[in-house]
């Protein structure tokens, strides 16, 4: 039976907050009743590492918190920076993590976004005109960035707030994104039935796991070249998905699908 992509598939992970009006530390009382989930959420660098050398993760056939550590930190950019003072307190962007409330900044505060003056690419080997369009879509909220938040030295005599890049992944149709945000991978399964565990889906920055009958790219409104640019790198290293769950019934009995609001295929450096 071929693998299905396009189907006719909810997640309770906080809705992002793309409209945030200060940098605000969150309340002692809340930060102490998230405080185990955060520091869980911290340890998750060795999960993605496994993924990107093509390690396979355990399947559910519903979402369920898994046994290994969730998956390193992912950004998006929340706004413009647009306050009136000196660079680098001012200037730049305001982040904040992706499917969480809380955000730990460059200062060690955890509070619902955080400043970023800059975005250091030097890991990603960008050309300079590259870096400069991926810094602009980054601000315009189309990039999702995996890294983390420290205070850098940037020649202006101040500790600038800096977001450090480990990959970035640009968004396809340059849709605001709806849903949560996952890491979709191919399980390699072939079935002879249906639902089918075809996929496995790793929601960002938690350690939630989820099998997938399908992903509907071509509900982000993406063209017929983009879907096939995106299943085709969804099959071979894995996609960013944003979204929400549907269900599909058959045979095998029933599992989610995801249905694509954006997808992100990850940014690489152009050697032309």
């Amino acid at each position: 039976m071929a693998k299905p992509h396009v189907y006719l598939c909810l997640f309770t992970l906080a809705a992002p907050l793309f409209a945030l009006s200060g940098c605000e530390t969150v309340d002692d009382v809340e930060l102490r009743a998230l405080e185990a989930e955060l520091d869980s959420e911290l340890a998750g660098q060795a999960e993605l590492d496994q993924v990107d050398t093509g390690e396979q993760a355990p399947t559910n056939t519903s979402l369920s918190a898994s046994k290994k550590p969730p998956v390193a930190d992912y950004f998006i950019a929340t706004r413009v920076d647009l306050r009136k003072c000196a660079a680098p307190i001012c200037g730049g962007w305001f982040v904040k993590r992706v499917n969480s409330d809380v955000t730990r900044c460059a200062d060690g505060n955890w509070r619902l976004e955080c400043h970023s003056f800059d975005i250091d690419l030097s890991a990603l080997g960008l050309k300079a005109d590259q870096a400069d369009k991926l810094r602009k879509s980054f601000g315009a909220g189309q990039v999702l960035v995996r890294g983390g938040l420290e205070p850098q030295d940037i020649g202006l005599g101040l500790p600038a707030n800096t977001l450090i890049a480990q990959e970035a992944w640009l968004g396809v149709t340059g849709n605001e994104p709806d849903g949560h945000f996952s890491r979709v991978d191919d399980t390699g399964l072939q079935c002879v039935t249906f639902p089918c565990a075809y996929f496995t889906e790793r929601a960002l920055n938690t350690n939630l796991v989820d099998s997938l009958a399908g992903v509907d790219l071509a509900a982000s409104g993406a063209t017929l070249a983009q879907v096939a640019a995106g299943n085709a790198e969804l099959d071979a290293t894995g996609l960013l998905v944003a979204g929400s769950h549907d269900t599909v019934s058959g045979p095998a009995g029933t599992m989610n699908q995801l249905v694509a609001s954006e997808f992100y295929t990850r940014v690489k450096a152009n050697t032309k």
